[in-house]
């Protein structure tokens, strides 16, 4: 006759089950995870936060853009055309750090409308060139021109490629017919060149991967750690599958890359579960960023005095300036 089982033991049972399946999921969730750090780093494709002190002038560049964001008031601008004059400083401060080298933002230096406020600037300077072109001064709204196309590296950094927040150069072509002499042409057309990068959606991707991380919780567990929040690393695992999956496609040629992108299906940020709101987001972020390479590469080619031969990521063909409304 077999014995019976206490129902105090019976009780207890029952009573520490959940929490032994919740200690097995937290191991499984966090080998996964584990599994995918460990991916990442023998590919060596995480990005990684600079390290060593910045030069001088770089540190010099990311003061002035920090403080320029700080102190423009969009709103007042647009309201009066004197109010022009409450911005002198930011544009100064822009001005200057548009001739210095920039990086990056040092980690713990910005705040958390940054973004927003660098986009303020670039669409005050914006404003600021139309004035310049209304009063004759040609050259002094291309050169604002040039203000912002530098403002744009301290946008990426802040914005991970937010086409809310990057610049649209609304207004250059007015200002390159009526300036197309200007002293500041060449140095303008560089640094258009220079924001042109093909590889802008991976790089953005990549990015975006390594602020997840770096923001996470979760990012530095070692070979035998675990966060005792499997939930959260569950989340976590399905970000980077997500991203990872994105990743391998964002170099195939314009315009396929468009419908790869989209054909993946999950968004990399939030649940990164498959679903309609997921799936419209990650069309509108592909979407955005190909309109960045587009942007970038008409502003290249009506400011150039040269021919380029640049493609349209919409269409896979020679971007042609009659398609470019800037």
């Amino acid at each position: 006759m077999s014995a019976r089982i206490p129902v105090w033991s019976r009780v207890v049972f029952l009573v520490l089950l959940p929490f032994v399946l919740y200690s097995a999921w937290d191991v499984v969730e966090s080998r996964r995870l584990q599994s995918r750090l460990d991916a990442l780093d023998a590919s060596r494709q995480l990005a990684a936060p600079q390290s060593g002190r910045p030069p001088a002038e770089t540190l010099q560049a990311e003061r002035f853009y920090r403080a320029a964001a700080a102190l423009v008031t969009t709103e007042r601008i647009a309201s009066r055309r004197e109010d022009l004059d409450a911005n002198r400083e930011a544009f100064d401060l822009v001005d200057r750090a548009a001739h210095l080298p920039f990086r990056s933002f040092v980690p713990g230096a910005s705040y958390n409308f940054l973004a927003g406020d660098l986009a303020k600037l670039a669409h005050s300077l914006e404003y600021r060139a139309g004035i310049e072109l209304h009063d004759n001064r040609a050259d002094a709204a291309v050169t604002s021109f040039f203000s912002e196309a530098r403002l744009m590296r301290a946008l990426d950094a802040a914005s991970g490629g937010n086409l809310s927040m990057m610049p649209r150069f609304a207004g250059l072509g007015a200002a390159m017919s009526a300036g197309a002499r200007s002293p500041a042409r060449p140095a303008l057309a560089a640094a258009l060149a220079d924001l042109d990068r093909d590889d802008r959606l991976k790089s953005v991707l990549i990015d975006g991967r390594a602020k997840m991380l770096l923001n996470s919780t979760v990012a530095f567990m070692g070979p035998s750690r675990r966060t005792g929040n499997p939930f959260g690393v569950r989340i976590a695992v399905q970000q980077l599958d997500a991203f990872a999956s994105l990743i391998a496609v964002a170099d195939a040629p314009w315009p396929a890359r468009i419908d790869a992108m989209n054909a993946v299906d999950l968004f990399p940020y939030g649940f990164a579960t498959k679903n309609p709101g997921s799936s419209l987001a990650l069309r509108n972020f592909t979407k955005s960023i190909a309109g960045q390479v587009k942007t970038i590469r008409c502003a290249r080619l009506i400011t150039s005095t040269t021919p380029l031969d640049l493609i349209d990521p919409f269409t896979g063909t020679r971007l042609e300036p009659s398609s470019c409304r800037l």
